[in-house]
């Protein structure tokens, strides 16, 4: 066997790891996204309004989260080291919510925030580091690595939804820190699959690689306080995850401006696509928020004579993607090679936008013609998840593997991170729309609800079908001035 073949299956017993631990470690998420604002409402009190605020200031600080690791990751900590470091908080914070009421509610939800916000960053770039900007198996390393990690988003949701049914709270939370013992178990067995390569602190000498790591895990445990105020006071922490994200956004464009002419262009892409792609992230994000508040009050869940936990929903999106990954990214593969040049990250932006608003409008027509004191069928918000689950593997995927074939490689790192906080600052965004749509829903009659609630998904879906049309006009110029080239280090 040659030296190339030996290498490539390396590489592929590398990623088939590296999804493998991806599905292990996105359970604890899983379970917070799909069960942190039923609980807030139903064991601590909440209001639908702080429930709905307190979830889009602990979603956008997963995301934002996200910026610190890929500045920490590969130049502070290994990635290896960052993963396992996100691996124990969220062991940890999972024990400390099953403990149960709001005496640990906080800390236990800001330490599994640190070990979320720093997981998927890390795991992203262990896989993006195993393959050239120009390798035309990295988009498919990323389809597969993404329908793992919604492997684990359908294990948590059914996990969730059946403690859900059961008001087991803390047990599920007992169940997602123990879950985390497996991913604790493979990275210690098959460490050298996740190990840096090429990364600022590899090349770095034995001494200050010390220094950095105290350095680095001295910034991680700092970040502990700092969440657990940002969740305490959510408003305030809203507030600074939007100013981030505007900040973020200056830096990206001042960046760019700095760049070689061809660099530039390739940058131009990318900025272009990351504000695209927010549009669907707000939608995306009201799922957890408004839209599963509203289901649960106004939608039939029942569907072929099963009752429906509110965490089930999630399923079919989470199921869409586990089926439609690995089959679109062939698709896209035969598609190029009888294609060539032809389908870029453009015209899948514009696919996936379009689907996504499609969904918005059957959903209002599912309300609209639903008849006065009868539950909204199932049917409906069915349709609704498959839609927005192949909108988010024409989106998401893309988004991720186009910081390396279009980002220079010494900000490569950094701009996973903005990519990531780009959905964190649409938590924001979908958690003032959820309140905004739901209104004070505990005073609202179930035809004003409606009304109120359709009417702002179909403003979202006008919303969104125009930005994918304006990306289509704009997609000759893209596929006539923005060819791609390979970037230098």
């Amino acid at each position: 066997m040659n030296s190339r073949s030996s290498h490539t299956i390396s590489v592929q017993k590398s990623l088939y790891l590296i999804c493998l631990l991806q599905v292990f470690s996105t359970i604890s998420f899983a379970v917070m996204y799909s069960t942190l604002t039923l609980y807030m409402k139903q064991q601590l009190g909440f209001s639908s309004h702080q429930a709905n605020l307190i979830a889009g200031v602990f979603f956008a600080c997963n995301f934002a989260l996200h910026v610190l690791s890929g500045a920490i990751g590969g130049n502070l900590l290994s990635f290896r080291l960052a993963l396992f470091c996100s691996i124990i908080f969220q062991s940890i914070g999972g024990l400390l919510l099953a403990h149960g009421g709001l005496g640990y509610f906080y800390l236990g939800l800001s330490t599994m925030l640190l070990g979320s916000g720093t997981m998927i960053t890390s795991i992203n770039m262990i896989v993006g580091q195993h393959y050239e900007a120009s390798d035309k198996r990295r988009e498919k390393a990323f389809f597969l690595s993404y329908s793992a990690m919604n492997i684990g988003f359908l294990v948590g949701f059914l996990i969730a939804g059946w403690f859900q049914m059961h008001q087991a709270f803390q047990a599920l939370f007992l169940s997602a820190a123990a879950i985390n013992a497996c991913c604790i178990v493979l990275i210690i067995i098959a460490g050298a699959s996740f190990a840096d390569l090429h990364s600022k602190l590899s090349l770095a000498s034995k001494a200050e690689q010390g220094i950095r790591l105290v350095l680095g895990l001295a910034i991680l445990c700092a970040m502990i306080p700092v969440v657990y105020l940002l969740l305490k006071h959510a408003l305030v922490g809203s507030s600074l995850v939007l100013v981030l994200g505007v900040m973020m956004l200056i830096g990206m464009l001042v960046y760019t401006l700095s760049l070689p002419r061809a660099l530039r262009s390739k940058m131009i892409r990318f900025v272009a696509l990351i504000l695209a792609a927010q549009a669907f992230w707000i939608i995306y994000q009201i799922a957890p928020m408004g839209l599963m508040l509203f289901a649960k009050r106004e939608v039939d869940l029942h569907f072929l004579g099963i009752s429906i936990a509110p965490a089930w929903i999630s399923t079919i999106n989470a199921a869409t993607i586990i089926i439609g990954g690995p089959l679109l990214g062939l698709f896209f593969q035969q598609l190029r090679k009888k294609f060539p040049g032809a389908i870029n990250e453009s015209l899948q932006f514009v696919g996936g936008l379009f689907c996504c608003a499609l969904a918005l409008f059957l959903l209002k027509l599912g309300i609209v013609e639903t008849q006065q004191g009868a539950l909204i069928p199932f049917a409906w918000l069915l349709v609704y998840a498959i839609l927005q689950g192949i909108a988010e593997l024409l989106i998401s995927p893309v988004s991720l593997s186009m910081v390396g074939s279009l980002v220079p490689q010494k900000a490569q790192s950094m701009m996973m991170g903005i990519a990531l906080l780009n959905v964190g600052v649409a938590a924001i965004l979908a958690s003032y729309l959820s309140n905004f749509a739901l209104g004070n829903q505990a005073h609202l009659s179930h035809v004003a609800l409606r009304h109120q609630f359709g009417t702002t998904l179909l403003d979202l879906g006008v919303m969104v079908a125009m930005i994918a049309v304006l990306l289509a006009l704009f997609y000759p110029w893209f596929h006539k001035h923005l060819k791609p080239v390979v970037s230098p280090s």
